[in-house]
């Protein structure tokens, strides 16, 4: 449980359509281990408390398996600018629509595969809107992955993230590796200009 995942964001959103008509609920998948966030985790609780009638629910020391998407009609994801965004590709590897903001990793995969719907501000209103429009176009939504999912399990698959993931170390290594040299060519240069400066 991080700040910068907004899971305020979520809750308020969903106390914002907790009104008669509309059967929601909302789990939020996460926990604080090393009690680094201890703050942040009890303000959460504290606003889950003083909403009586929304079924909000925090599922802690589990990590969200596949089986268990099955059971979820969508994914709300809130953060801002993550850089990837695991838990979308595992979202809709399982058919589960998402619904995430217009921002980083998580909102090009969802605008390349048509497996969800994104919000442009980091509001409860704009999420609010996402997700109601995400309840209308479900059906289609959840067609549209389930067409695609032979191709995103295959661009997504285990194999295909570890070399991925061997490419960015190796690129990694080769940008700290010309920093160093970088560094030590300067240090070598300002020697030579002061040839008699000591310590």
């Amino acid at each position: 449980l991080v700040h910068w995942k907004n899971h305020m964001l979520a809750i308020e959103t969903m106390k914002h359509l907790n009104m008669p008509g509309i059967d929601m609920s909302l789990d939020i998948w996460g926990s604080d281990p090393l009690k680094e966030n201890y703050k942040y985790a009890n303000e959460i609780k504290q606003a889950m408390a003083t909403e009586k009638n929304a079924r909000i629910r925090i599922i802690e020391n589990k990590r969200i398996l596949s089986e268990d998407y099955q059971n979820y009609d969508c994914l709300l994801h809130t953060a801002e600018n993550e850089p990837f965004g695991r838990v979308i590709v595992e979202a809709i590897g399982n058919a589960c629509p998402v619904i995430v903001h217009n921002s980083g990793g998580p909102a090009e995969i969802v605008k390349k595969y048509e497996a969800g719907i994104l919000f442009n501000e980091l509001s409860i209103v704009s999420c609010a809107e996402a997700v109601q429009k995400a309840a209308q176009s479900y059906n289609r939504i959840r067609r549209t992955i389930l067409k695609r999912l032979p191709r995103i399990r295959s661009e997504f698959s285990e194999k295909k993230a570890i070399q991925a993931f061997l490419k960015i170390e190796l690129v990694r290594q080769l940008v700290i590796s010309s920093r160093i040299r970088d560094t030590n060519e300067e240090s070598i240069r300002e020697s030579s200009l002061f040839p008699f400066a000591s310590n």
